[in-house]
């Protein structure tokens, strides 16, 4: 656990020691100081040479190995997202095996993330909240979708400063590794549009549309894999509930927070619908669908817990306590998770490849 609890020490120290008298968000554009450089190739390192670690690994190295010797039309003719189709044909046919494969995915996830996080006015808070699950569970477990989540960031970073356009690039990028972030499409109508009835229609009208289009070639794995099996995603109640949170906080407490037209709209539209993910999680038996839609949430645990101690603290020192109970609470999510997940033995020890390589 050394590994993980380092990589949290390191942020945590960084969220508290960063914390100044007045925050403004960052722009987009930027110059990054040396500090998120070095964080940007760590993570990505740590994401993506990791070895045998997930309780995917194996599911993913079947993949892989589905199109060695094959060509690449071949390949990309199975039903699988074709960015990921085409890195993972490389990877298998030209150079890099898996772990050049899971390198770009962890590439594109950590540029999403660090971006998302830079445009908080408390950027090294929004990383630490990331740690114990987008980091640890999702970006080192799930590739595909990590690759996606980090995509949909930018989409949502690029939305919220005024580019739709972008944002549908994006998303669409996103799709090319996993599907499902076609999700957030519809949402990006809610932040444009200062009617909430015209809103709600358009996104009622164009769900089943974006569904045909998208969807459908994947609807008889998806039927198998995630619905007929009735497999329990476990902890999908505890993950959820880590959306819902923030999401009745800040609809509870938004007038606090001093955001855009856009951002407001954006962000209660994502605390409605995430406390929606409470409902649906009990009223279908279909747990691992709903719990791997609701990832698409977690930007805004990020968004709410970093910016919580601008909004609820006038002073230096309070923010810095309403920080510290931030952290605490981090911790707490990370330490349960570590020590009493059901499938945290996928994860521990890690294993780094490179490292592994020279020890053996």
């Amino acid at each position: 656990m050394f590994t993980y609890w380092l990589l949290f020490g390191v942020v945590a120290w960084m969220a508290i020691y960063s914390i100044q008298v007045t925050s403004s968000n960052v722009s987009l554009h930027s110059h990054w100081p040396l500090a998120w450089v070095i964080c940007l190739w760590v993570l990505t390192l740590a994401i993506g040479l990791r070895h045998e670690v997930g309780a995917d690994w194996n599911v993913y190295q079947d993949i892989f190995d589905m199109g060695i010797g094959s060509t690449l039309g071949e390949y990309l003719a199975t039903p699988m997202e074709p960015a990921y189709g085409l890195i993972s044909w490389f990877g298998g046919n030209i150079w890099g095996s898996i772990y050049i494969v899971n390198f770009l995915c962890g590439l594109l996830f950590t540029w999403g993330l660090i971006v998302f996080c830079r445009s908080q006015p408390l950027p090294w808070l929004a990383l630490l909240v990331s740690v114990p699950y987008l980091i640890t569970v999702v970006a080192m477990g799930y590739s595909r979708q990590g690759a996606a989540i980090g995509l949909a960031m930018l989409a949502i970073t690029t939305l919220l400063r005024g580019s739709l356009w972008a944002f549908l690039l994006w998303i669409s990028l996103a799709m090319t590794f996993h599907k499902s972030a076609i999700v957030l499409i519809p949402f990006a109508l809610f932040a444009i549009n200062r009617s909430y009835f015209i809103s709600i229609i358009s996104v009622i009208s164009a769900a089943p549309i974006l569904f045909v289009l998208m969807l459908q070639e994947s609807l008889p794995f998806l039927i198998t894999g995630y619905i007929e099996s009735e497999y329990e995603s476990a902890g999908a109640v505890f993950r959820i509930g880590m959306n819902a949170v923030p999401a009745l906080l800040f609809l509870t407490y938004r007038k606090r927070f001093s955001l855009s037209n856009t951002e407001k709209n954006f962000w209660t539209i994502m605390s409605i619908s995430g406390l929606f993910f409470v409902g649906f999680l009990f009223a279908f038996n279909a747990s691992v669908a709903i719990d791997r839609l609701a990832l698409y949430w977690i930007p805004l645990q990020l968004f709410f817990w970093s910016r919580l101690p601008n909004a609820m603290a006038s002073s230096l020192v309070t923010r810095r306590s309403c920080a510290a109970m931030v952290v605490a609470y981090c911790f707490l999510v990370y330490y349960v998770w570590l020590n009493f997940s059901v499938h945290s033995e996928y994860w521990i020890p890690y294993q780094f490849y490179p490292w592994k390589q020279l020890w053996n």
